[in-house]
């Protein structure tokens, strides 16, 4: 990883730290709040709780991802993938994000 690259990753680190506290200071029921939405999908199917889906939604809005493939290339690192779980109060149970088209059909 050279010079320029690792500033990126830390600078993008560090801004996911301040949008967490940002959410937890001025959205802390926003989880809570999520996991109270209806669930249209056939539940024995389901991989990913419905919570899981709209924060990745939010997230890739916030950091303005244009588009919800792009996301799944994004977002798709193990450490990313934790504090999205833990941003929404679930225990991982999956070692990637939803793909895309879940996401969308949701």
């Amino acid at each position: 990883m050279t010079r320029k690259e690792a500033r990126k990753h830390l600078e993008q680190f560090h801004l996911a730290v301040e949008l967490v506290k940002v959410i937890k200071h001025f959205f802390p029921d926003l989880a809570r709040l999520l996991k109270q939405t209806e669930d249209p999908r056939n539940q024995s199917y389901i991989t990913y709780p419905n919570v899981i889906l709209l924060m990745t939604r939010i997230l890739s809005s916030i950091f303005y991802i244009s588009s919800m493939r792009k996301t799944s290339q994004k977002f798709n690192s193990d450490t990313v993938i934790q504090n999205i779980w833990e941003m929404c109060g679930e225990s991982a149970s999956a070692d990637e994000i939803p793909y895309w088209e879940t996401i969308n059909k949701v």
